[in-house]
C-alpha cells in the first residue's frame, strides 16, 4: 500500500505472506510465554508438593525435556508451528505432570513403608508402569487415528502428538526412577497427616528452635514407629546404630549390676533414648517399653540426608542432639555413683 503523508510518501507491505509471517510470529511468541508460564507454575507446585525447590526442580526435569525433544524434531524435520502443532507441547506437558505427581507421591509412600529408597523405586515402578502404559497406549492410538485424515496439518499433529507423548512415558519410566533413587522425599501430604502430638517443637527437646512444620519435615525424613507395652525396644550390649525420640507413652531404662536391676531413667514424650549407641555403635543399657508408645527412630544416615536436603533443620537437630548427650552422660554419671 502506498499513501501519501504530511511529509511526503509513506508505504506499507501488506499481503497474505506478511499476514503469514506475522501470524506464526505471534504464535511462536504466544507459544514461549504459556509453556514457560506453565513450567513456572508447576515447578512452584511441585516444589510446594515436595516442600524443597531443589527436589521441585529435579522432578520438573521429566515434564521438560519431552517439550524440548519435540520442539527439536519440529526443527530438525522442518515442521511449521502452526496453530495445530502449537498445541502439542501444553497437551503433553499436562499429561505428563500429572503422571510426575503420582510416581513421585507413591515413592513417597513406598519409601516410608519400605526405608529404602531403592526397593521404594522398585516398588513404585512395578505399581506404576501397567497403568501409565495402558494410558498413554489409548492416547497415543488415539491421536494416530488423525494419521488417515486427508489434511496435512491433522496428520502432523497426530503423529507429532503421539510421539511427543510416547517420549513423556519413556523418561517417566527411566529418568523418573533414576531421580528417585537416591532421594527421601517427604511430600505436602505427608506433613499434614503426620501427628506428632501438640507442638512438638515446644515439647520435644530435640526440635528446640525449629517450627511445627521444619520438626515435621525431620520427622519424615526418619520414621515413626508403634510400639506395645511390654516390648524391649533393645538390649544392653547389642550392636546399634539409630535413636529413638519418645512422642507418646513412656519407656524405661535399667542395667543389672549385682544381681538386681538398676533403673536409670523414665523417658516419656520429648526424651530420647539411645542416643550413645548411634555414635559408639553398642547398646548400654536395657530399654524396655512400659506404656503403648510411638517413637521417631533415625540414624546417622537420615541425619545426612536431612543435612543434604535441609541443612538448616540439620544444623539445629545436631545441636541440640549434642546438648541431650552431654546431658544423658551426665545424669548417667549422678545414677551410678
Amino acid at each position: 500500500q502506498h499513501g501519501v503523508g504530511e511529509h511526503g510518501a509513506t508505504s506499507r507491505v501488506t499481503g497474505e505472506l506478511v499476514l503469514l509471517s506475522r501470524t506464526v510470529d505471534e504464535i511462536a511468541r504466544g507459544q514461549l510465554e504459556s509453556i514457560g508460564l506453565a513450567l513456572l507454575t508447576i515447578y512452584l507446585t511441585l516444589s510446594a508438593l515436595l516442600l524443597s525447590f531443589r527436589i521441585g526442580l529435579v522432578a520438573l526435569l521429566p515434564n521438560l525435556l519431552p517439550i524440548a525433544i519435540y520442539y527439536g524434531v519440529l526443527g530438525i524435520f522442518d515442521v511449521p508451528l502452526g496453530l495445530a502443532t502449537s498445541l502439542i507441547g501444553s497437551i503433553a506437558l499436562g499429561i505428563a505432570v500429572d503422571d510426575t505427581v503420582h510416581y513421585f507421591t507413591r515413592f513417597s509412600l513406598d519409601a516410608r513403608r519400605l526405608g529404602d529408597e531403592g526397593e521404594a523405586t522398585a516398588a513404585t515402578l512395578r505399581s506404576v508402569i501397567r497403568p501409565v502404559t495402558f494410558i498413554t497406549a489409548g492416547l497415543c492410538l488415539g491421536f494416530l487415528v488423525l494419521t488417515f485424515s486427508e489434511l496435512r496439518t491433522q496428520v502432523q499433529f497426530g503423529a507429532l502428538a503421539a510421539f511427543t507423548l510416547a517420549v513423556a512415558w519413556m523418561l517417566e519410566l527411566t529418568l523418573s526412577p533414576a531421580l528417585c533413587s537416591s532421594l527421601r522425599l517427604v511430600t505436602l501430604w505427608d506433613l499434614l497427616g503426620l501427628d506428632l502430638g501438640e507442638r512438638p517443637e515446644r515439647q520435644i527437646p530435640l526440635f528446640e528452635g525449629l517450627s511445627s512444620r521444619q520438626a515435621r519435615i525431620f520427622a519424615l525424613m526418619s520414621e515413626v514407629v508403634e510400639k506395645p507395652a511390654g516390648t524391649r525396644l533393645f538390649t544392653e550390649g547389642e550392636p546399634g546404630d539409630d535413636m529413638f525420640v519418645v512422642i507418646d507413652g513412656e519407656v524405661v531404662a535399667t542395667l543389672e549390676r549385682d544381681g538386681g536391676r538398676v533403673e536409670l531413667a523414665k523417658m516419656r514424650r520429648g526424651e530420647t533414648v539411645g542416643e550413645v549407641a548411634m555414635f559408639s555403635g553398642a547398646r548400654t543399657a536395657d530399654v524396655d517399653v512400659v506404656a503403648d508408645a510411638r517413637v521417631l527412630r533415625f540414624d546417622d544416615a537420615d541425619l545426612e540426608r536431612l543435612g543434604r536436603r535441609y541443612p538448616r533443620i540439620a544444623a539445629v537437630v545436631n545441636r541440640n542432639l549434642a546438648r541431650l548427650l552431654a546431658e544423658r552422660v551426665l545424669n548417667t554419671q549422678r545414677v551410678l555413683r
